[in-house]
């Protein structure tokens, strides 16, 4: 993760496409070779665009575009970042009236959004369209370019992605280390935002009964974990509940020989994010948990062992635990408190560690 995406998802979550949108706007503004990216990007849709310079948020007849393109006199394209938010209801018929009568047919109306939502967003375009009775007709989708189409009002209505439009531009920088710089901060914060993009279900997928099945199989086998950990003496539960959200189902618990208190369970977020395995650990900064003390040494376990490892909160770690594939439920049980008796013993080389937790 970059540091532009790590202070916008953690400081200014609602303002991501603010932030994508003034980043590329500087971005452009700043650098020839960026600028000359994304005008070849538009030229290969309407080739005798003049050069342009790029502004943020100038109002006109019935919105306030994200991004405008003009040479001083006209607008020739507007450009429109949407990575989850809806489309308003002037769009895209206003936005395409205001360009025909500036630019008319050399006019472009372009939507940047994630890869995963592009062909429904396309699809949600054509229907406003047929709605405002706008025809349309077949054009050439040039490089880079995911969508296109002539609209008979004179303006061309485009869409493209993050990773397209920033490979665009990067294609042109080469000799530009500051800005190649930019750009992949600006390229980690779409990737996140990517992650985290509504992707419209398949329809098979709402008829899979195995997916639901494969969520509460993992419910259980945290619990299944969990209780095999206290039998065994190695977790006590006493006082701590279930605690499961909609992006984690599992609960609390405290290992004993270390005193850290951790949460185990499957994590969804965190498997989409790190892959490899749905079953995480997690061990916060608090003064309970412990997280801050034995952070370093678990990281080095995880790094010897292969395991996925990332920072939560502050001082706090998740590390990922394997699961045996094709093997029976006592098997994986026990697989994975073998991976904890590690992870304890990594815990009590803490010089200091042990102790009562409160």
């Amino acid at each position: 993760m970059s540091v532009l995406s790590h202070i916008v998802w953690q400081r200014l979550p609602n303002e991501v496409e603010n932030v994508a949108t003034e980043a590329l706007t500087f971005i452009l503004n700043r650098s020839e070779g960026a600028r000359r990216g994304i005008l070849k990007l538009l030229q290969s849709i309407v080739p005798d665009l003049p050069d342009l310079e790029f502004t943020t948020q100038t109002p006109i007849e019935g919105g306030r575009p994200d991004m405008t393109g003009g040479d001083g006199e006209r607008t020739f394209v507007l450009l429109e970042n949407k990575f989850w938010a809806g489309l308003t209801e002037q769009q895209p018929h206003a936005y395409l009236q205001h360009l025909a009568e500036g630019a008319c047919d050399r006019g472009i109306l372009l939507f940047v959004c994630p890869a995963a939502r592009a062909t429904s967003l396309w699809h949600e375009l054509h229907r406003r369209l047929n709605v405002a009775g706008i025809a349309c007709s077949p054009a050439p989708t040039p490089p880079g370019i995911s969508h296109i189409t002539r609209t008979a009002t004179g303006p061309t209505l485009a869409l493209t992605t993050w990773p397209q439009l920033l490979t665009a531009i990067d294609l042109e920088t080469a000799t530009e280390d500051d800005t190649h710089a930019d750009i992949e901060q600006l390229r980690a914060l779409c990737q996140r935002t990517d992650q985290t993009a509504w992707k419209p279900i398949q329809a098979e997928t709402l008829t899979d009964q195995g997916a639901p099945a494969l969520v509460l199989q993992l419910g259980a086998l945290a619990d299944e974990i969990i209780n095999q950990g206290v039998s065994r003496g190695i977790m006590d539960i006493k006082g701590l509940t279930a605690a499961s959200t909609a992006e984690r189902i599992g609960r609390y618990a405290l290992l004993i020989a270390p005193r850290a208190g951790v949460w185990i369970g499957a994590h969804f977020t965190l498997w989409r994010d790190h892959g490899a395995t749905p079953l995480w650990l997690l061990c916060h900064g608090t003064d309970w948990a412990r997280g801050k003390i034995y952070k370093p040494n678990v990281q080095a376990w995880a790094r010897m062992k292969d395991h996925p490892f990332t920072s939560i909160g502050t001082g706090g770690f998740a590390v990922g635990l394997h699961l045996k594939p094709n093997t029976e439920l006592p098997a994986v049980v026990d697989a994975v408190l073998s991976q904890i008796d590690e992870i304890i013993a990594a815990m009590g080389a803490v010089a200091g560690a042990t102790g009562p937790a409160t």
